[in-house]
């Protein structure tokens, strides 16, 4: 039976780890703006009738990560852009 051998880059255990952290302690060090839109997303019950609205695990995880890094980290996210996109891309 063949088995799939998933990679990670090395710092991605550590990030994750660290926003899991940062967001258990109710987002810390972040602006105004992005404390409403995070507790708006994540927070709020979203429904229509017939319907409850919630973001799938990773889609808050990759919200909450860019936002992690770039207000708490201060990571330029320029940064991440041009070591993924190739030339003209970022």
């Amino acid at each position: 039976m063949l088995q799939a051998k998933v990679a990670t880059a090395p710092t991605v255990p550590a990030i994750r780890k660290a926003v899991k952290e940062w967001r258990e302690k109710d987002y810390p060090g972040i602006t105004d703006t992005s404390r409403i839109l995070l507790n708006h997303w994540f927070k709020k019950e979203h429904r229509r009738p017939g319907y409850r609205f919630e973001y799938h695990y990773f889609q808050r995880e990759a919200i909450e990560t860019l936002v992690y890094l770039y207000e708490v980290a201060k990571t330029p996210i320029s940064a991440y852009f041009n070591t993924i996109c190739s030339p003209g891309m970022a």
